[in-house]
């Protein structure tokens, strides 16, 4: 990019960003030594007004420990929104970790009942709509916006831990938005950027149907959005104006740096956005000092024999998935266990493993519940999760423990059997009966009924609720099985692919 005459009127941007982390320690320590060198580089560069955003679902799960708040402490961010997974330990817990945040927490698009949780914290302008930030005597207005669809992504347990907030859907949310902006306008604020967690198609949306928006850094969906390209994160806004997105993946992979020429009047004039992958940097070893301090005491579980990795194929068998279902369906003494394979967030390397390893593997923390459900129950939820239409978010094919079934050349299902002792129950999987029942144990996020899993969310089936974890079990079980020290956790066949 072309450098900014300081008797032009231009103003130059330049916004460090990232999305979707995921409670990835890995990558956190890998975040925070980009965050450094954009400190040490970037910063000092006079010519520039420089931001740090994050775009949401940095926590994960409903871990006790705050590591993630004191890492994006250690960050010196300027701000992110809440995503879904934010959401995932309820608002009085959210509240908690907030109060020693050093940053603004937006989202414009939640309502908030009378005596809720975060009252305090609306309070102490730590949670807001939207706020003017001014750097260089500059003033931004920045805007932020979640999840839409966040009552089909949370779990049973934070919908009963949310229940002091209303989310809205899109079209709320979208005049929620343009009212936050039309504040900032009426204030003369005439670069304003929308911290999104709301996915790529309703960024896109956004950016062609309203007005005032000059930059959405967005999350949620995943997606990697490098350089500039019309029609994909550059659009024309409602009133004419060029509208940008920037998306930057998940998992801590990779982050993005965005240029940007502003002139006088707000207009964005030139552009420079590129994505980069943080494999190459070292890991902080101020990260690792955090995770030492909030996390529990180390504990060797036992020596993994093959490495475990995430999944790789939408149809697959997951052994580490299995291994939590077969945890589970031990635990509560049920006939058959669900789990969703996309639990898993880092690959287990041979090794010993530790009690923190598989806390951060699989860093989703569900509480447990058995269900009296139909051989149709069983069958639809299985089948919904292999005719998935929506590719954000996908389930992927159901894993399982007390079963094993077949998937077919066309992606159909056959075979399908409960494995009671030495005993196979073949089920009907083309006509399944709502009279012949099996006890079925899944976690709170399955009880959420999310996406197509609709027929999961099913309080009145509920025979009952233990109050252990699903990855208090998962560990419980490594140790149980492990011989001379060694585990070696892999796939059975109990989920054929007939390719």
């Amino acid at each position: 990019m072309t450098s900014v005459s300081g008797n032009s009127g231009d103003i130059r941007t330049t916004i460090f960003y990232f999305n979707d982390l995921h409670a990835n320690i890995s990558g956190a320590k890998r975040l925070k030594s980009a965050s450094d060198e954009f400190d040490a580089v970037i910063q000092k560069q006079p010519d520039s007004d420089c931001f740090k955003f994050c775009a949401g679902d940095s926590y994960i799960g409903r871990n006790k420990s705050n590591f993630i708040g004191r890492f994006l402490n250690s960050l010196n961010l300027d701000g992110m929104v809440l995503g879904n997974h934010e959401m995932d330990m309820g608002t009085k817990q959210l509240s908690g970790f907030m109060d020693g945040n050093k940053f603004k927490v937006f989202t414009s698009n939640i309502d908030y009942k009378k005596d809720c949780n975060l009252k305090d914290d609306i309070e102490a302008e730590r949670l807001v709509k939207s706020a003017v930030i001014e750097k260089n005597g500059h003033k931004y207005g920045i805007v932020g916006a979640t999840a839409a669809d966040m009552l089909d992504t949370i779990s049973v347990d934070s919908k009963e831990d949310c229940q002091d907030v209303e989310f809205m859907r899109f079209e709320a949310s979208q005049k929620a938005i343009q009212a936050e902006v039309n504040k900032l306008k009426e204030q003369g604020i005439n670069k304003i950027i929308l911290i999104s967690h709301l996915g790529i198609e309703r960024d896109q949306k956004l950016a062609k149907e309203t007005e005032g928006i000059d930059i959405i850094v967005g999350g949620h969906s995943h997606t990697t959005l490098d350089g500039v390209v019309q029609g994909q994160n550059y659009f024309s806004s409602k009133s004419g104006e060029p509208v940008l997105i920037v998306q930057a993946g998940q998992n801590g992979e990779k982050f993005g740096l965005l240029d940007v020429v502003f002139s006088k009047d707000g207009i964005l004039k030139e552009i420079s956005n590129k994505i980069n992958p943080l494999k190459n940097y070292q890991k902080s070893l101020l990260v690792d000092y955090i995770e030492d301090i909030s996390s529990p005491k180390k504990e060797n579980l036992a020596v993994l024999t093959s490495a475990l990795k995430l999944k790789t194929d939408e149809f697959e068998e997951h052994p580490l998935s299995c291994f939590v279902a077969d945890a589970m369906k031990e635990k509560t003494g049920a006939q058959i266990a669900f789990h969703n394979k996309g639990c898993q967030k880092i690959p287990l390397k041979e090794g010993m493993i530790t009690n923190r390893d598989i806390q951060t593997a699989l860093p989703y923390i569900n509480s447990v519940s058995m269900y009296k459900m139909s051989e149709k129950d069983v069958i639809d939820a299985i089948n919904a999760t292999l005719h998935e239409k929506n590719d954000s978010h996908k389930i992927s094919n159901m894993q399982v423990a007390g079963m094993t079934y077949t998937i077919d050349k066309d992606g159909n299902l056959k075979d399908v059997y409960v494995i009671d002792g030495d005993k196979k129950i073949k089920l009907d999987e083309k006509n399944p009966s709502n009279d012949k029942f099996f006890t079925v144990a899944y976690g709170a996020f399955f009880a959420g009924g999310p996406g197509v899993l609709k027929m999961l969310n099913a309080p009145e089936k509920r025979i009952k609720k233990f109050d252990w974890f699903d990855q208090d079990v998962t560990i419980e079980l490594i140790k149980k099985r492990a011989v001379d020290g060694k585990i070696d956790i892999k796939t059975d066949g109990r989920i054929k692919i007939e390719r």
